[in-house]
Parts: structure tokens; C-alpha cells; sequence
């Protein structure tokens, strides 16, 4: 009984959703953390690109949370490192999971900017994310200015990634179902 309302809340069209999703934001996660690091720290990009693909999911799967658990542990096994980044995947996940978009997106980016650097510098010996903090440290001269720009900038970032991805998902999603109504050429 218990293995058909699993069977019933994630059918076999929803894994394999969450399978392909969950491929596609370890690749890009892999991808975008080896072309940026060591030339730029990570988090400049990461949030914006995770947010991207966590809104573009979100009209085909109900299940980010899982995604970006999947998508962590593949891509600490694939890397062979444990580093920082990886870790804050879940969180992305959650917060997508909520469905309120640009929420989501501002959240999750502004929570991987206080994971990156305040939290894992203290875990992991590389912090990428420290670097952007002690470069705008360095020019704004105190803590409390330095914080708050870095924050309204990820703020920013994460509801444009989010609501971009979002309205792009919704795009193909239509084109889809109106192939798929209409017949695609060719089959």
C-alpha cells in the first residue's frame, strides 16, 4: 500500500524529470566552477546560473529540493573535491521548491552569499566567496557597507536569474504543448 501513494506522488515521468534535471545542474555546476576558478571566484556566476536552472525546472518537476540533493552529491563524487559550493545546492532547491520565483531566487543567492563568506571559510580551506567580501572590504573601508552592497547585489541577481529562468521555462513549455497538440514535423 505504502509503495503505490509513492508510486502515485512521483510517477515515472516525474524521475525521470528530476534524473535529467538534476544531470544538467551538475554539469553546469561542474562547468561553471572549473571555467571560473581560479581566474574569479565562483559565487559571481554560480548564483545566477543555478538560479537560471532551478527556474527553468520549475514548470516541469515539483521536486527542486530533491534535485538539488541529487545534484550535490553527484557532483562532490564526480569532482573528487569537497569544496563549498556543492553544498549550498539543496538550499537552492528548498527555496525554488516554495514555487514563488523571484523569493526563491533572491533567497537562495543571498544565503550562498552568507555561506560563502562567513560559514565555509571556517569549514573548508578554499572560500572563493571571501574573496569578492575582502575585494569590496578593501574599497568601501568597513563591514557594514561592504554587507549590504554585496547583499543587494545577490539580492538582485537571484531574482533576475529566478524570474529569467522561470518565464524562459514557460516558453519552451508552451512551444511543447503546442507541438505536441499540433503534431511535431517530421514523425
Amino acid at each position: 500500500m505504502e509503495g503505490a501513494k509513492i508510486k502515485r506522488r512521483l510517477g515515472s515521468l516525474e524521475v525521470a524529470r528530476t534524473a535529467i534535471f538534476s544531470s544538467v545542474l551538475t554539469v553546469v555546476d561542474v562547468i561553471s566552477y572549473h571555467l571560473t576558478w581560479p581566474m574569479l571566484p565562483p559565487i559571481l556566476l554560480v548564483p545566477f546560473i543555478t538560479c537560471f536552472i532551478f527556474g527553468m525546472t520549475l514548470p516541469f518537476s515539483k521536486h527542486q529540493w530533491m534535485m538539488g540533493l541529487i545534484a550535490s552529491i553527484v557532483t562532490i563524487l564526480s569532482t573528487g573535491m569537497v569544496l563549498p559550493g556543492p553544498f549550498i545546492l539543496p538550499v537552492y532547491g528548498f527555496a525554488f521548491q516554495t514555487r514563488k520565483v523571484k523569493f526563491s531566487g533572491a533567497f537562495a543567492s543571498v544565503t550562498h552569499m552568507f555561506y560563502g563568506v562567513f560559514l565555509a571559510p571556517f569549514i573548508f580551506s578554499v572560500a572563493p566567496a571571501k574573496i569578492v567580501y575582502d575585494w569590496l572590504l578593501l574599497y568601501l573601508g568597513d563591514f557594514a557597507p561592504a554587507i549590504i552592497v554585496i547583499t543587494l547585489v545577490f539580492i538582485v541577481v537571484g531574482v533576475v536569474a529566478g524570474s529569467l529562468g522561470y518565464r524562459v521555462a514557460l516558453r519552451i513549455a508552451r512551444n511543447l504543448k503546442e507541438g505536441s497538440t499540433i503534431g511535431i514535423p517530421g514523425q
